[in-house]
């Protein structure tokens, strides 16, 4: 397990690596020319696509976070007020979704994902709870609901990028009539390269008026950009 999870139960990037090739594979599924599939080995589950890992989460303890980045998230939310409210966009296999149920119980969770495949993996494999809070649809048109929330939460990226529309001046626009008062944005950002982080840090500062926080997660790809109004 040594090469699977660090002390601190993170996952290692040897397990990230070769998480296509560790364990048993229990589901498998292909359309569209989209392959989707959830191994195990041992306590762990994780969901791929197209051989990339999305999530991943420890059976016995759904709620546990073991990306080094949900870690760093979960430090951050514990700072502050908890929220009656989540918006999540960007299911994968739960974590952040499992998380949120189990320390804010009171909060109202919805998740927005436009992939009905992801939905039925969660459903089945990862804990699925309270999924008639679930939303089979596109972040662009989940944004665009008359209400507010305390948290909006992006941990959604296509292969091994940020989604086009996170450079959307115009998502950002949205997204700044959707949080409450005293609100707080938490993007999981996976930057290639330094000027991706200036133009976000740009399009932010536009929206919000307010300059965002970065945290980079020490030999990943992953920022933590996090603002709150």
């Amino acid at each position: 397990m040594k090469y699977v999870q660090a002390e601190t139960g993170a996952i290692q990037p040897h397990f990230i690596r070769h998480c296509n090739e560790i364990g048993q594979l229990i589901y498998w599924h292909k359309h569209l020319g989209q392959n989707v599939q959830v191994r195990q080995f041992k306590q762990l589950r994780w969901l791929l696509i197209d051989e990339v890992l999305q999530s991943v989460i420890q059976i016995d303890e759904p709620d546990h976070l073991l990306f080094p980045h949900l870690q760093t998230l979960s430090n951050i939310w514990r700072h502050l007020p908890a929220p009656s409210s989540v918006l999540e966009i960007g299911l994968g296999a739960g974590a952040i979704r499992n998380y949120l149920h189990f320390h804010y119980p009171q909060a109202e969770i919805i998740t927005a994902e436009k992939n009905p495949e992801i939905i039925h993996c969660y459903k089945k494999y990862f804990g699925g709870e309270a999924s008639n809070s679930l939303h089979c649809q596109d972040a662009l048109n989940e944004i665009k609901v008359k209400r507010t929330f305390d948290w909006v939460i992006i941990d959604i990226f296509s292969q091994i990028d940020a989604p086009v529309f996170l450079f959307n001046q115009e998502f950002y626009e949205s997204l700044s009539h959707i949080l409450s008062l005293n609100g707080s944005l938490f993007i999981n950002f996976l930057a290639q390269h330094d000027s991706q982080i200036i133009q976000l840090k740009r399009l932010l500062r536009a929206a919000f008026g307010i300059d965002v926080q970065v945290e980079k997660i020490p030999g990943y790809a992953n920022h933590i950009m996090w603002l709150s109004l």
